[in-house]
């Protein structure tokens, strides 16, 4: 017994320190371990420290996630493919780019794969990578007329010239934003005589390109040669008015000629057999509407009455006259010379009662379903909500401040964003509610 009672006591010995043995190599490993990650959390701190610092939000419990400071200069462009915003954050020393949502989630934009392919007027893409070789070869003889995105993309007119002894030929040529060759002509085999001259370029909406050797100038009308892209389709015109969206409904009046031509140019109709079209002075066409400025009255682009207001007396300085997301805002005066104001729809209804006003009033733009906003010497800009009749201060917006600095603001879905003292904020217009947008970095 004893001897068995031994064997047993040695066995659990044996045992009881190998088992000590496995618990203090464990413990090593363990303590390796841990002194391992401390090792590597310290080279990652030295590394985060050697970036160009960003101040920390004390009360964000992500620490991937830190504030931006914005300076004031700060631009914000909106990429549509994407539905987010690019922030160009600069000032007279530097520049970065961050991508953000409208919840103000913001990411530096070499970490975001876009679909955008954003080019800007001077051929710089959404990372400020200069473009400018992918269009124009030879900068001796090419220039650049037109580049911007239009509702078919962005696209890019150059001048080529080949000059010798002899001759001087010229090609207008259009590229999309890969670079890629959409179309080409010969200006001067088409009607449009560019010898000595320079040619300027306006896109006119539904695919039409203006191309003049006339500076644009929207208080006369201009001549130039049209070009349908999407139908590459080649057209003269006598005279436009000299500025943008002459073909934003798909058909646009040629003021000399007093005719309602298609996009191929073709006349719809004409004032010898039309006489809504026979006026010295006709505006433009705009969501399918003119307006005759001697009858007063406003037509579709089938010639049908859709506002008749020769009833009224209308003040001098009406000079452009255009419906705006299907209504028009009218101010009219009375034979003792006071003012009203009031808003009718493209069906020809007063939705907006005329209101005796003491001031003249000015119109800048349909901003939401229900909110106009408007200007006068008394209140400055202002926003009225046409159904509540309620009115709110406009926020400093494409405008000028007190102090004199523009604010631009960038509108999506009926809501304004914009930066202004190194804040980005946003504008519920249907609601008068301003908002600041605190922006969160994601490193």
């Amino acid at each position: 017994m004893k001897k068995i009672f031994a064997l047993v006591l040695a066995a659990v010995m044996t045992i009881s320190l190998a088992s000590c043995g496995d618990s203090s190599k464990k413990e090593e490993s363990v303590v390796t371990t841990k002194q391992t990650e401390t090792t590597n959390a310290s080279n990652n701190l030295q590394k985060q420290s050697s970036q160009e610092p960003i101040p920390n939000d004390s009360n964000n419990s992500d620490n991937n996630i830190s504030s931006l400071d914005l300076y004031e200069d700060a631009e914000l462009k909106y990429l549509e493919e994407d539905d987010k915003f690019l922030i160009i954050n600069k000032n007279n020393q530097e520049e970065t780019r961050y991508i953000i949502d409208e919840k103000g989630n913001a990411e530096p934009l070499d970490s975001v794969t876009l679909k955008s392919k954003y080019i800007d007027y001077n051929m710089h893409d959404v990372y400020n990578n200069d473009l400018t070789n992918l269009f124009i070869k030879d900068s001796s003889s090419e220039t650049k007329l037109f580049c911007d995105r239009t509702d078919r993309g962005t696209v890019v007119w150059i001048l080529h010239s080949e000059e010798t002894p002899e001759s001087v030929k010229k090609e207008i040529i259009a590229y999309d934003e890969n670079a890629k060759e959409i179309y080409r002509f010969d200006p001067d085999e088409n009607g449009l005589s560019t010898i000595r001259k320079s040619v300027y370029c306006l896109y006119e909406g539904s695919g039409v390109f203006l191309f003049s050797t006339t500076e644009f100038d929207s208080l006369n009308k201009t001549a130039g040669l049209c070009c349908n892209l999407d139908k590459k389709k080649l057209f003269t015109v006598s005279g436009f008015v000299g500025d943008e969206e002459n073909y934003s409904s798909g058909c646009a009046i040629d003021h000399k000629e007093k005719t309602i031509i298609n996009d191929e140019g073709k006349i719809l109709y004409s004032a010898d057999k039309n006489p809504e079209l026979d006026s010295r002075q006709l505006s433009k066409i705009h969501e399918g509407i003119f307006y005759n400025y001697e009858r007063k009255t406003f037509y579709d682009i089938n010639l049908n009455i859709v506002a008749d207001i020769s009833k009224h007396t209308l003040p001098y300085y009406n000079t452009e006259w255009l419906f705006d997301n299907g209504i028009f805002f009218i101010e009219v005066e009375n034979e003792n010379k006071t003012l009203f104001w009031g808003v009718i729809d493209n069906a020809g209804k007063v939705v907006v009662e005329y209101q005796k006003t003491d001031d003249i009033m000015y119109y800048n733009g349909h901003k939401s379903k229900n909110v106009i906003c408007l200007s006068n010497s008394t209140d400055g800009w202002f926003l009225y909500n046409m159904k509540t009749k309620e009115k709110a201060p406009a926020p400093l917006v494409n405008t000028k401040n007190y102090s004199g600095k523009g604010v631009n603001g960038v509108n999506v879905n009926e809501i304004c964003y914009y930066i202004t003292n190194g804040n980005l904020y946003k504008y519920d217009y249907e609601n008068f509610k301003e908002e600041k947008i605190d922006i969160k970095l994601k490193q």
